[in-house]
């Protein structure tokens, strides 16, 4: 799995959200397409009909898989004002 398209994925999620997030808010199975851009507008557009499931967890821990499948990368997750930043890990 592409982290470059992970970490978009972490940052299309907050930026969709008009209030900051709170943890409490972000845990949970988050389904996403698996690549998109941002157009010169700012609008969000899909470029794939495969999906992602983005998992956090209350730990502060994700998976990252293909819609229905088996994890495929993990990590840690930790939430800055409204940036969701992550580290990915084996584990």
């Amino acid at each position: 799995m592409n982290r470059l398209v992970a970490s978009l994925a972490f940052s299309f999620l907050l930026t969709a959200c008009n209030a900051l997030p709170t943890e409490r808010q972000l845990i949970g199975t988050w389904t996403t397409p698996e690549s998109f851009t941002q157009n010169e507008f700012g609008v969000t557009q899909s470029h794939s009909k495969q999906m992602v499931d983005l998992t956090l967890t209350p730990d502060h821990r994700f998976t990252w898989s293909l819609h229905g499948g088996r994890p495929t990368d993990f990590g840690r997750w930790q939430l800055h004002g409204r940036y969701l930043i992550s580290e990915f890990t084996d584990f």
